[in-house]
């Protein structure tokens, strides 16, 4: 029975290795959250009174991430998901007038009395989906 369990511990810390691409990291930023970014991304951050807010920024990616009282949602057409079991809403749109970055994402959950956004631009709609849906709650 022991090696069972070792074995199923060892092959569920495979798969979830596996289905990060070897160019990525995961983090924890922005409140009691995580999300994948690249390894080159730049970091920022700040700190506000009622706000957790960071960034991460490539050339073809940049990822904002807010946890807080006063942080708000505003996805456009956007479906109903969860993110570790807590309900939200997710959205991808085609940017009308696309700068470098063609697709713009956002992901919101209500936590309590503080709201998680995660907003995405990026030049791939299914690298903007891969943050999204990376994101969890530890």
């Amino acid at each position: 029975m022991l090696r069972l369990s070792v074995f199923l511990v060892a092959a569920l810390s495979l798969g979830c290795a596996a289905n990060m691409p070897r160019d990525w990291k995961r983090v924890y930023a922005a409140g009691p959250f995580a999300v994948d970014v690249p390894v080159d991304a730049q970091h920022l951050s700040q700190d506000g009174i009622d706000v957790d807010w960071h960034q991460y920024v490539t050339r073809d990616l940049t990822i904002s991430c807010g946890y807080g009282w006063h942080v708000g949602c505003n996805p456009k057409g956007a479906e109903r998901t969860t993110v570790s079991g807590q309900p939200g809403s997710i959205s991808v749109t085609k940017l009308a007038h696309p700068d470098a970055m063609k697709y713009e994402g956002e992901l919101c959950v209500r936590l309590k009395m503080n709201t998680l956004n995660v907003s995405v631009r990026g030049k791939s709609e299914d690298v903007v989906l891969r943050v999204l849906r990376s994101v969890g709650i530890p």
